[in-house]
């Protein structure tokens, strides 16, 4: 009889705390006391706070328009100057013609593009449609003479962030690009996409 006494009071037990409810024993160890769990109330937040955008949604809403596209031609200017250089701008309409007969944005359907040694997916795409990994917004040339000797700016977006790539290859259909170095071109790209 102790036995079945025993198995039931443990049955209760288990079934007690396996639905959330608190079981006690009293001292004595002859009576149990099954109790339903309380229920917490969460009081939800009334206020009025407007909820701030995360990084990513931020950057995911910038995109390229007339103006940024006007303060960025205006930096590459005063760039041009400083550098005493001279810089031509895809204006959306006509291929950019480079030194070495390669056509800006042409070159993006005809050949590969590498950044550190691997194959990436880079194209026009000045609206930012996330088509490619690199989604390039505007691209400036500066051609260094007649011998295929030039350097190509590629403003482009990466991981919703602003990048600046470089082709300098001469002649061949696999097109090396570098991280920009020069900090005066990437401030201005950082500044022109910071832009509400």
């Amino acid at each position: 009889m102790k036995k079945v006494y025993l198995l039931g009071t443990l049955a209760l037990v288990v079934a007690g705390l396996s639905t959330g409810c608190s079981v006690n024993v009293s001292k004595d160890g002859n009576s149990l006391e099954i109790n339903k769990p309380t229920k917490k109330t969460v009081k939800k937040s009334t206020s009025n706070t407007k909820k701030v955008p995360s990084q990513s949604s931020k950057q995911e809403t910038q995109r390229w328009d007339e103006r940024k596209s006007a303060t960025l031609d205006q930096k590459m200017q005063a760039y041009a100057k400083q550098r005493k250089i001279s810089l031509t701008k895809y204006d959306n309409k006509h291929s950019l013609k480079v030194a070495g007969g390669r056509l800006y944005p042409d070159t993006f359907k005809k050949d590969t593009f590498y950044l550190k040694g691997q194959k990436i997916s880079i194209g026009w795409s000045p609206q930012g449609e996330h088509k490619y990994d690199y989604d390039v917004m505007s691209i400036y040339n500066h051609d260094l003479g007649n011998q295929g000797h030039h350097e190509t700016y590629l403003f482009c977006m990466h991981d919703n962030k602003p990048i600046v790539l470089v082709d300098t290859t001469r002649d061949s259909s696999r097109i090396n690009l570098v991280e920009s170095t020069d900090k005066t071109l990437n401030n201005n790209f950082d500044q022109v996409m910071a832009q509400d």
